[in-house]
Formats: structure tokens, sequence, C-alpha cells
């Protein structure tokens, strides 16, 4: 079997803490043949649990993982060590290029503390870190904000668009426009080849 690899934001351990019970119950349950190991995914200047010490002053452009003294992260540090995983810690542009990445290619609009998660698995793949996840392993990133709860690092992206002439022809041509352009950034954003994806799955939370 498998084994199945969870990646968190774990800027507030509240988020990582209910999650291994609820893993245990489920193989108590004959639901499941083991545990997952639980990878934090922490953003660069706002790292406690990674640095194991309180930080000062945080600064990402991830608001809800901003924070240097959180609630219980002794309590989560145990929960990722007893599953043998890891804290690692990714750049505020990794996690907008995530944010980016799952918008366009999954349809999936979250907040950019919930693009963490994809920002470290992208940073996994591309240092073929197979000392925490074996090449055939099972991985679930956990998404657990909409993009509407810190909308303004990408709205401040969009200039105001031009008008498009009320026509057919006129739709088309700004249709292909956009089109083109989402292309050719969903191939430059993550730098990850989708393939290193192939046994990735999204859990998509309310």
């Amino acid at each position: 079997m498998r084994r199945i690899f969870t990646f968190f934001h774990s800027g507030t351990p509240e988020i990582l803490l209910p999650t291994p019970p609820g893993y245990s119950e489920y193989k108590q349950l004959g639901k499941s043949g083991g545990l997952p190991r639980m990878i934090g995914i922490q953003a660069e200047h706002a790292a406690p649990i990674f640095h194991r010490r309180v930080i000062e002053k945080p600064e990402t452009i991830a608001s809800a993982i901003r924070i240097g003294n959180p609630a219980s992260w002794e309590a989560a540090q145990r929960a990722i060590d007893d599953s043998g995983g890891a804290v690692e810690i990714v750049t505020d542009r990794e996690i907008l290029e995530a944010q980016s990445w799952l918008a366009q290619t999954e349809g999936i609009f979250v907040e950019p503390a919930s693009a963490a998660p994809i920002a470290g698995l992208f940073r996994f793949a591309r240092e073929k870190r197979r000392d925490l996840i074996p090449k055939d392993a099972t991985v679930v990133c956990t998404c657990t904000g909409h993009g509407l709860k810190d909308p303004e690092i990408v709205s401040a992206k969009f200039s105001e668009t031009a008008p498009v002439a009320p026509n057919i022809e006129a739709v088309r041509r700004s249709d292909h426009t956009q089109l083109t352009g989402s292309r050719q950034h969903r191939k430059a954003s993550s730098g990850v080849p989708l393939q290193l994806l192939s046994n990735t799955a999204i859990s998509r939370c309310a």
C-alpha cells in the first residue's frame, strides 16, 4: 500500500491538530491501511514552528499565516514528529505562483495561505525530496480558505480591462487573447513538470 503524505499550511496549528485523530479513527474502522505523514508548510519569514522559536515580527503576503507565536504550536510540532513528517518553508513568490497555478489549472481559487501547501509540494518536486516523499507516494494538499478571504493580493495584479465591443467577433478575439496569455503563464508559473504531480490529490474544504 502506498504511504499517504498530507500537506498543510501550519501557520495556525488548529488547522493541523484535529487531523491525526480523524485519520486514526478512519484506520480503526478499517477504511485506511495506515496513517499519513504530516508535512507542515510555513511562510519563509513567518515560520516559528520551522525555526522552533517565536518570530517577533512575522512577515508574509499570506495574512492567515502571518503569525509569529501561534497557540498550541508545540502540540502541532509533536503531531508532525509523531507522524514522521516535517515542517518546511516556502517564499512569498512561491506561494503566489502556486495560488495562480491552482486557479488556472484546477479551477480552485484559494487565499495565499491555502496555496502554501501547493507551493511546498512544488518545492519538494523540484528538489526531488525522496527523503520525505518516495516516488510512488500519494499526496494530499489540504486547502482550507477561499480566495475571497484575502483578495487584495490578487486584485492588485489586474489593471482595468479594456471594454469589448458588443459583437461576436470582438468577444472571440478577447477570449483568444486571454486564453493564449493564460496558457503561457500556466506553462511558466510553477516550473514543475505536471507529470511529477500525477499522484497528487487536492482536497477542497469549505
